[in-house]
């Protein structure tokens, strides 16, 4: 019957209401709360959704009075697939003054390259692409030390400490050839903070310099992508790269690598590992900033850096040349240098005032001194004669 196919708890229901709600009991059954279930939950992530670490490999090789630079950083399972095909190239590469680079491993594609990067070279590997950066710096005639340089300051954008081992834990790469090259492999976790980016971002600007304008069609890091080390000499007590440090403040100027005469309303800037001198002048909420550092790299390819931070994007030849052509001549201690007026239409967010004075033939670092006023362009504009005073009174003590 009906009646006993219902569930308990119709049971004492009036026989006039039994058979509808004979069929919703058996569609819904009764009312009654689930019990309480425990479940054991495991708090420690898969492994294959841990974050990787990020591997480093980097070959330094020395060609005359140069070194070159080729390196590549991505996810330790990654780079662990090109290892052996890296280490082969490196071993290789034929490089007279520049590398060739017009016979490459499968799977590896030229691009161009930009700035202080003499090339970029795409790298597929069955996880994701990889980019292979191709740049050289001066060759230092303490070059263990330039070797431990490049090493720690590689170290510090995987979050690891200063290496105080021989060369900072580099080794002798097997080119018999070049016997001075390094090999490099690291492994860490990447911290973007250390990478010291300089892009460019998208848009195009008037650009204009004091001495002649002239017409083309973010204050950003002072370092280029994949620039080798600046760290000045003396910087660190190891000889390795210094840590960074958000410090306000200059060395006073009867001590360190410079003297000089601060200009009226200049203040204490912001310091890090690389500056050895930093102000800000102007009002507090739109100052300009003043930095001296010693780095590498050629005359043109650093006034290149600046238009593009200046124009939003990466000017062209002829801006380039009349940038040169419309150099200020200076003279730095005794020694000359070209000061360069960089600015933009009125909708430029920033000026440069920069100054660059190449090392002197037979410096010991080959190092370059680099004096930069960044900021709004009315600052800049106005600060004209006190960086020339600041520039004049400049005793270079190392």
């Amino acid at each position: 019957s009906v009646r006993s196919l219902l569930p308990g708890c119709l049971f004492g229901v009036p026989s006039t209401g039994i058979y509808a709600l004979a069929l919703v009991s058996l569609i819904l059954g009764c009312d009654e709360p689930e019990p309480i279930r425990t479940y054991v939950v495991s708090t420690t992530r898969p492994v294959q959704l841990q974050p990787q670490k990020t591997r480093m490999l980097a070959a330094m090789i020395p060609v005359d009075q140069t070194v070159w630079f080729f390196k590549v950083t991505g996810p330790e399972s990654d780079v662990g697939t090109i290892e052996e095909p890296f280490e082969a190239f490196a071993k290789q590469v034929p490089i007279d003054e520049t590398p060739d680079l017009s016979e490459l491993p499968e799977g590896w594609k030229q691009a161009p390259g930009g700035g202080f990067r003499f090339a970029t070279v795409n790298i597929e590997t069955p996880g994701k692409q990889l980019e292979m950066s191709v740049s050289k710096l001066r060759r230092m005639d303490d070059y263990d030390r330039m070797v431990s340089m490049n090493v720690n300051r590689w170290r510090g954008q995987l979050s690891l400490e200063d290496s105080d081992e021989p060369m900072a834990g580099g080794e002798p790469l097997d080119r018999p050839d070049k016997p001075e090259s390094i090999w490099v492999d690291i492994l860490g976790s990447q911290d973007d903070s250390k990478s010291m980016r300089a892009p460019f971002a998208g848009g195009n600007a008037p650009f204009a310099s004091r001495a002649a304008p002239f017409a083309s069609g973010s204050t950003n890091g002072e370092l280029p992508p994949d620039h080798p080390p600046i760290s000045p000499p003396g910087n660190s007590p190891r000889g390795g790269s210094p840590k960074p440090s958000s410090n306000r403040g200059q060395p006073p100027s009867d001590d360190g690598p410079l003297a000089y005469d601060v200009p009226e309303g200049w203040r204490p800037g912001r310091m890090n590992s690389f500056r050895i001198a930093a102000f800000e002048v102007g009002p507090e909420d739109a100052s300009a900033e003043m930095t001296a550092i010693f780095a590498g790299g050629d005359l043109r390819s650093n006034v290149v850096r600046w238009m593009g931070q200046v124009l939003g994007d990466t000017p062209s030849d002829d801006l380039v040349e009349q940038a040169m052509a419309d150099a200020i001549e200076v003279n730095v201690d005794g020694k000359p240098g070209k000061r360069f007026i960089l600015k933009g239409n009125a909708d430029s967010k920033i000026s440069i005032d920069g100054t660059l004075v190449p090392p002197a033939a037979g410096s010991p670092d080959q190092m370059t001194l680099f004096l930069k006023m960044t900021g709004p362009p009315g600052v800049v504009d106005e600060q004209f004669k006190n960086v020339e005073k600041f520039i004049q009174s400049i005793k270079v003590r190392r």
